[in-house]
């Protein structure tokens, strides 16, 4: 991939090619009501979010829900309290903290969609370590590998790993791939000569997007089934307008002229409002979703190659042209012969966005 400043603007290109992808130039083709320790509730019912809640250690204690559900169902948006109170004089771990005594403490949370929590009642050791860890990159699509960073206090010298999909690690600093889209509670047990310590639970600690679901960037609200952006008119008639300069310059080089494709379209739209959307100009997503998993995740199909090229800073569709044209990867695209299809987005700033097909 390369990248080029010219009058304050940025471009980059990539296409496929049978070895990967290259740089520019490159060719190729949940129960409510309360809950002990040591039980796990679990409810499964379509619609309305579910709590499953998954209880564990040797102390004990009692969760309850405000408001309460007989079913353990909720409406999506439902503001939800959970309040966990440990048995008097014991010592207790309520969201991954340590905290003891005879108090009641509370999470509260907005119910988005099924939701996974993993609260702790234990016993913890004075001098035992309180565990805590970090991971870079904890969303994308599936199969997602995600590294996880150790980072507990009082120097422990075993720890065990529950990613929340049913494996475990005792490695300090583990790596692990989840093939099923969902969400993730991640815990972590650290221990020491003093024994095991305060567990560190994060709830939906790991995404695992569908591949047809994509950024939350990429649609109108949120993640969960919005519609995917487009161009607005005004976008649209600059999109055409790069289209029918394209085409201009492949009739002067005898290649075929490009058609207007809604798939492209869509990926190359849903692109720009990524990069606007979170701040970064690059091919491949902060995730690392890179041109091909984008068109997947839109729905594209019955292609055999694709290119894209970027820009950002160029007001016209002239001047985006110009600046691709004397650059000889994006201008290699442009002008690529097995390509037969083109797709153009665009969102402010502006930020620029082709996908080039084979079909």
């Amino acid at each position: 991939m390369s990248r080029i400043t010219k009058s304050l603007s940025l471009l980059a290109c990539l296409t496929l090619s049978a070895y990967g992808f290259a740089g520019c130039g490159a060719s190729g083709s949940r129960d409510g009501g309360s809950t002990t320790a040591g039980v796990t509730t679990q409810t499964q019912n379509a619609g309305d979010p579910a709590i499953v809640l998954n209880v564990a250690g040797t102390g004990s204690g009692t969760i309850t829900f405000d408001p309460p559900s007989a079913t353990g169902r909720w409406p999506a948006g439902t503001s939800l309290t959970l309040t966990a109170t440990p048995d008097p004089g014991s010592t207790f771990s309520q969201w991954g903290g340590d905290l003891a005594g005879n108090s009641a403490f509370s999470l509260s949370l907005v119910l988005q969609n099924d939701l996974t929590l993993a609260p702790e009642f234990v016993e913890v050791a004075a001098g035992t370590p309180v565990a805590e860890f970090t991971s870079a990159l904890t969303q994308g699509i599936g199969p997602l590998t995600v590294s996880f960073q150790d980072a507990s206090t009082a120097t422990p010298t075993g720890w065990t790993w529950d990613f929340g999909d049913g494996t475990q690690d005792t490695a300090q600093n583990p790596s692990h791939t989840y093939a099923q889209p969902g969400s993730y509670t991640v815990t972590l047990r650290a221990e020491n000569a003093n024994g095991m310590g305060t567990p560190a639970v994060k709830a939906g600690f790991v995404y695992v997007a569908r591949p047809d679901e994509g950024s939350p960037f990429w649609y109108e609200g949120d993640r969960y089934g919005n519609a995917f952006k487009q161009n607005d008119a005004t976008q649209a008639a600059l999109a055409q307008q790069v289209l029918d300069l394209v085409n201009q310059e492949r009739q002067s080089v005898g290649a075929p002229p490009l058609q207007l494709d809604a798939e492209a379209e869509r990926a190359a739209k849903v692109h720009s409002e990524d990069m606007l959307g979170r701040n970064f100009f690059d091919h491949v997503s902060p995730e690392g979703w890179d041109p091909s998993a984008r068109l997947q995740m839109t729905g594209a199909s019955g292609y055999s190659g694709f290119g894209e090229n970027i820009a950002l800073g160029q007001q016209t569709p002239a001047a985006v042209m110009t600046a691709w044209m004397n650059s000889p990867g994006h201008r290699a695209n442009i002008l690529n012969p097995s390509f037969t299809h083109l797709g153009v987005g665009i969102a402010t700033g502006p930020r620029w966005t082709q996908v080039f097909l084979t079909r």
